[in-house]
């Protein structure tokens, strides 16, 4: 077990910052927390395991009395189990728990971990009461089980944001500045790589829980700056001289007006990727994540005055 000379805290300043970190959402502790967190021989659980609640939990699991929140004595204050973001209360800090790390990492032998000790988990200081700030960024070995702190759902869209979900990179024909024809076939394609069209994937982890998820392009929607659209489900094929006035096979478009009379004489063009985003938890559950677009813009599309395109 995991041990290290201790301060007590009194000042009101001290309390007023434990106050102020609570204050900064709904308190939140689950009986995972308030056993492990608030019990370990020099904390006293004092609160209750849901906010709310009637009745005060003792380390022996009895109930009586009314508290409004979960809290444990630390030295002569009164400390939250848990603060939102923050985690659970253990020893003058504040702890969420970690993903092992790599077998070859340092921190094995700096976490405090004891050979063979399997009993504990690893877990990030997020906050530390003065006096143990020496702790915070520190990742330690604890011995207390880990306890998942968040929902597949929110480790999925923690997985999401490490993901580089870039905007397409655009290219049409005959491209920005110069100038293209009314009824000439307009070839649209976009550089495809994992980050901007798929597929990606990322895998993530909080306690016992782990989620792969994956991301990819199901479609891309140019806006043409003509009040037309065109979706298609693949990158586009470049165009290449050799094609001539040949149609794209995969997205193209041709253009019925000309662009005189839009702002700066051109058309302004945007195409948006719409990705498909699937998690799969450890737990067995899956889900997605809607809504998750890309947007990139081409101005300067000028289109000119010939009706016909010479065959």
């Amino acid at each position: 077990m995991l041990t290290r000379p201790h301060r007590r805290v009194t000042t009101l300043s001290v309390l007023g910052t434990v106050i102020a970190a609570a204050a900064l959402g709904a308190l939140a502790a689950t009986p995972a927390h308030a056993e492990g967190g608030c019990k370990d021989g020099r904390l006293v659980c004092v609160g209750v395991d849901t906010p709310g609640s009637p009745g005060t939990t003792t380390p022996s699991g009895d109930t009586s009395g009314s508290g409004p929140a979960p809290g444990c004595t630390w030295g002569a204050m009164t400390v939250q189990c848990s603060l939102p973001g923050k985690g659970f209360f253990y020893q003058g800090c504040y702890y969420t728990a970690a993903a092992a790390p790599a077998p070859d990492d340092p921190v094995w032998q700096t976490s405090g971990k004891s050979p063979g000790d399997t009993s504990g988990g690893f877990y990030n200081p997020t906050y530390c009461l003065p006096g143990e700030e020496g702790v915070q960024g520190n990742l330690r070995w604890l011995p207390i089980p880990a306890a998942a702190t968040m929902t597949p759902e929110e480790l999925a869209r923690r997985a999401l944001s490490k993901l580089r979900l870039l905007p397409p990179p655009m290219h049409l024909t005959p491209g920005p500045g110069k100038t293209g024809l009314v009824s000439l076939p307009v070839w649209l394609w976009v550089d495809a790589n994992a980050n901007t069209w798929g597929p990606a994937s990322d895998t993530d982890a909080d306690g016992p829980l782990s989620l792969t998820l994956t991301a990819a392009v199901e479609r891309i929607v140019w806006d043409m700056g003509d009040g037309d659209t065109v979706t298609c489900t693949t990158p586009g094929v470049p165009y290449d001289p050799a094609y001539g006035d040949r149609m794209s096979p995969e997205c193209g478009y041709a253009y019925q007006h000309i662009s005189k009379g839009q702002p700066n004489d051109a058309f302004t063009v945007t195409a948006t990727t719409h990705w498909k985003v699937t998690w799969t938890a450890s737990t067995g559950a899956t889900g997605t994540i809607p809504g998750v677009t890309r947007t990139s813009t081409v101005g300067d599309i000028r289109v000119g005055e010939l009706q016909v395109v010479n065959t």
